[in-house]
This record gives C-alpha cells, structure tokens and sequence, in this order.
C-alpha cells in the first residue's frame, strides 16, 4: 500500500514495515517509478515524524534551536491530525 504524503514523499506499507521513500519522478526501465529511501519503520507515526524533520529541513536553510523545535511540534501535530480517523 502507497500513502502519498506530497509530490515528493510517500510511505510504502509492506505489512510488516513503514518504509519512507522519496519519489525521484523517475522511472526505470519497465516503467516503474523509482524511490529513493529515506527510512524503515515498524510504526507509522515514527515515519511521519521523520518525513515532519525531512519536512523543515527542505523548507528552511538556518533557524535558531527554538524555531526547529517550534516547526517540528506543528508538523507533527498537523500530520497526526490527518492520522486520526
């Protein structure tokens, strides 16, 4: 099962892992997109809370210690709203 998480990121559910990847918008020869991993879970809140890191990182070159802090809370407190049914 594929959770597409934006244009770049997915979580790829085997039934044993959560394995975070992102998508390179590539595909290879049998025309197969290829993902580049960025982790292996056993819980999908932990994949989440790594894409909510990857997340801040890609969206800001320098912050202070708070600031991350503060951003990584709120994406992770946005991104578990979405897991509650």
């Amino acid at each position: 099962m594929l959770i597409r998480l934006n244009d770049d990121y997915v979580i790829d559910h085997d039934g044993v892992s959560y394995n975070l990847a992102k998508d390179t918008h590539t595909v290879d020869k049998n025309g197969k997109p290829i993902y580049q991993p960025k982790g292996f879970f056993s819980k999908l809140e932990t994949a989440v809370a790594k894409f909510a890191k990857i997340e801040i990182v890609n969206a800001n070159t320098s912050m202070s210690l708070k600031e991350y802090v503060d951003a990584y809370k709120q994406s992770v407190d946005r991104l578990e709203r979405l897991l509650k049914p």
